[in-house]
């Protein structure tokens, strides 16, 4: 009985009163905590009655869901139906899949980062680069350009690879499991997400960063995780404008998209390098003479850098760092061999 009567008793005590999180400062200086949050993600599944949303989030008092989807409604996450004015509804920044994934990263972050200014920097063209970015793949030799892509010959993305798969649905559409495989084909339809964008940024930091070096006159072997020859260093010397040695710059360049792959590489670099750093660079831009942390900002190697060389210790930078590592030695590495050995694109 008093077990019972114990369980009642912190149950009447968490009501309406959920877990604690971090809270994250928008740009108007609010913070959104978890009550938020909730709301936000009740809405995600559709418009709703104040009614609706309380039983999702399991009848709290009406006082508190009423004073957070007032402050939702003020910072313009969550607007009124004008056909009805009982139903409520997430405005376009909270619903569309690039604030989503903003709002992802944020979440992850230690130091709050600016999702409106994350938003103006991840334009469609920026999202379709980023998708193109991350599929790419060293062509095999079967694989035609698409029309519609303009990176080099010698690697492929997810738009030659659907194309491929065009080529042989119809042979599957007869077959019980080529259905099946038509409708998963259908519902798991790729399009950009956090661990796409991530993947793109780091592509792209990459080849920044090899660029960077160049031209501050590193030597070869302080570039790369693995060895490689004198002469791939004259290569990437003179290769700063080809897309056989820098694909993803070149793309960058030739749609206008470099300034906002860098300014994101700002945004998301308070994720991926930590607060220590960010602080760092911080001070160093504000007086590179001055002292942080008892050390002169100077001596910290790679803070005048717009590239990111700096780790940190979350899964966001840990996946980062390792599709970087990957895109060198799987990618760049093999493609840049071609080059030098002559085999031309495939």
């Amino acid at each position: 009985m008093r077990k019972m009567e114990k369980m009642e008793g912190e149950k009447r005590k968490g009501r309406g009163r959920p877990p604690n999180i971090p809270r994250r400062k928008d740009k108007n200086g609010n913070f959104l905590d978890k009550t938020d949050y909730l709301i936000i993600e009740a809405l995600r599944l559709g418009p709703q009655t104040f009614t609706g949303v309380r039983k999702k989030l399991e009848g709290w008092p009406p006082t508190t869901l009423f004073t957070h989807l007032k402050k939702l409604e003020k910072l313009g996450y969550v607007e009124r139906d004008p056909r009805d004015q009982r139903i409520l509804r997430l405005t376009y920044k909270v619903s569309e899949p690039e604030w989503r994934i903003l709002q992802s990263l944020n979440a992850l972050s230690l130091v709050p980062l600016d999702i409106e200014a994350g938003r103006k920097l991840l334009t469609e063209e920026v999202v379709g680069m980023a998708m193109v970015v991350s599929s790419l793949q060293l062509n095999p030799g079967k694989y035609q350009p698409h029309p519609q892509c303009i990176h080099p010959p010698s690697l492929y993305c997810y738009r030659e690879l659907e194309e491929e798969w065009e080529k042989i649905l119809p042979l599957l559409k007869d077959k019980e499991w080529g259905k099946i495989f038509l409708l998963l084909k259908e519902e798991l339809k790729e399009e950009l997400n956090e661990c796409l964008l991530l993947t793109a940024l780091a592509r792209f930091n990459e080849e920044l960063y090899i660029t960077e070096k160049i031209e501050k006159g590193e030597k070869v072997e302080n570039l790369f995780s693995l060895p490689v020859p004198e002469e791939l260093y004259r290569l990437l010397e003179k290769g700063k404008d080809d897309p056989e040695v820098f694909p993803v710059l070149c793309m960058a360049k030739n749609t206008g998209t470099t300034e906002n792959f860098i300014g994101l590489l700002d945004w998301v670099r308070p994720l991926i390098e930590g607060p220590f750093f960010v602080e760092a660079r911080r001070a160093y831009q504000e007086n590179p003479k001055a002292f942080f942390e008892g050390m002169k900002p100077e001596r910290i190697a790679g803070l005048e850098m717009r590239s990111i060389i700096f780790p940190s210790s979350n899964l966001a930078s840990v996946l980062f760092w390792q599709r970087q590592l990957e895109y060198e030695r799987e990618i760049l590495l093999p493609l840049w061999r071609r080059k030098l050995g002559g085999e031309g694109c495939t």
